[in-house]
């Protein structure tokens, strides 16, 4: 029987139902590989801390709420967290913003500027802004006390104290806010912005009442991402906290295991 010219040919049913069997089953196979390697030695690790002599046990939760220090360590963690994912968020956004509704935008520069510290390793960054910016010796607080004349070693940028953590991290994290939101706002028809200007809104309120709503769910997406990141974040509290005495969950797990004897059921505890 002759094809009819000028409709596609249909592959067999058969055919198109064995693709999507073997589509079905690589994508099966691949998440239990995943899952695997991720709940095994989770798993084992806690059966191992947990499970003494064929009993269950809290001992690890115990050490851990005897840890001294511990409350003064998750205080730090809360304030670097909270600090971190807000700044950090304020700055994507208002980047995201200033890109896709204003006309701030700088042509062939408007895609990467905005997501460089993307591109510096985090160990990279921490070291350089210590260089850079350490109170005493920093090659950029030198420069400064020269030009301004300020007198006396030290200053006027001080990196070594829960502030400058805070601003340095949110720097290395606000690329993050800002592709996640500049791709809704890329998604939403700018003629709600214009219809709100022509009705009268300011900029700023057109901002607040109109673009932010519109794009609440990035918004929760790219603020529920960073605070992941800065809660899990170990480069920059461990270089440059270290030296301002401040330490934070992730760097105390680090610190479990470091040491000697290691307390690697506390540092257990603690993650989880």
């Amino acid at each position: 029987m002759s094809k009819v010219i000028g409709l596609p040919e249909r592959r067999p049913l058969l055919e198109r139902f064995s693709f999507r069997l073997l589509f079905l089953g690589a994508v099966t196979v691949l998440a239990l590989l995943v899952m695997a390697l991720i709940i095994y030695p989770l798993s084992h690790t806690i059966y191992g801390i947990f499970v003494v002599d064929g009993s269950v046990t809290l001992d690890p939760f115990r050490r851990l709420a005897a840890a001294r220090g511990l409350a003064a360590i998750m205080q730090n963690t809360v304030i670097y967290t909270v600090g971190t994912l807000v700044l950090g968020s304020l700055i994507g956004v208002f980047l995201a913003w200033a890109n896709e509704r204003t006309d701030a935008r700088m042509e062939s520069l408007v895609g990467i500027l905005p997501i460089m510290p993307l591109m510096v390793p985090p160990i990279g960054a921490a070291i350089g802004y210590v260089v850079l910016f350490s109170d005493r010796s920093g090659i950029g607080n030198v420069v400064l006390r020269r030009i301004f004349g300020i007198e006396g070693n030290s200053g006027p940028i001080n990196i070594g104290s829960m502030e400058g953590l805070i601003i340095l991290s949110s720097i290395s994290m606000a690329p993050v806010a800002y592709l996640i939101v500049s791709a809704a706002l890329r998604n939403v028809d700018p003629a709600l912005d214009e219809a709100s200007r022509v009705s009268g809104a300011s900029p700023m309120r057109t901002l607040w009442r109109v673009t932010l709503p519109v794009v609440m769910p990035a918004l929760s997406s790219s603020a529920l991402l960073l605070g992941i990141h800065a809660v899990s974040n170990f480069t920059f509290p461990f270089i440059i906290g270290t030296g301002a005495g401040i330490t934070t969950a992730s760097v105390y797990i680090y610190r479990l295991f470091a040491v000697f004897p290691p307390n690697p059921s506390a540092a257990v505890a603690l993650s989880l």
